[in-house]
């Protein structure tokens, strides 16, 4: 499998109107799926295992948080990438969160 991209966003909203937050946050997984399987990634984040990185970016004061980046994966047959989504928002005291996986 050749290099992908990859992009996340996490992003607060009231109604269909962009909603400012004290704080937002987003936490990009990317996994490649596959035996023997690794990953490298740009930017390279956190190594959680051979084929895992994770990225995370917190904005401050309002609505969205984004990452964006490369992944390569290597070493295995029958591959994918699984990149998933964590978002989470804080305002006077109330916390948000969500969470979403895709394939590629």
């Amino acid at each position: 499998m050749d290099k992908c991209s990859f992009k996340t966003s996490t992003k607060a909203k009231k109604g269909s109107s962009k909603y400012k937050v004290s704080k937002i946050t987003n936490t990009a997984t990317v996994k490649a799926n596959g035996w023997q399987a690794t990953l490298s990634l740009s930017p390279s984040g956190t190594k959680v295992s051979e084929s895992t990185r994770r990225v995370s970016w917190t904005n401050k004061n309002t609505w969205i948080s984004d990452i964006s980046g490369i992944a390569d994966p290597g070493g295995a047959l029958n591959m994918s990438v699984t990149t998933c989504s964590d978002g989470g928002a804080f305002k006077s005291g109330v916390k948000a969160f969500a969470s979403a996986c895709a394939n590629d």
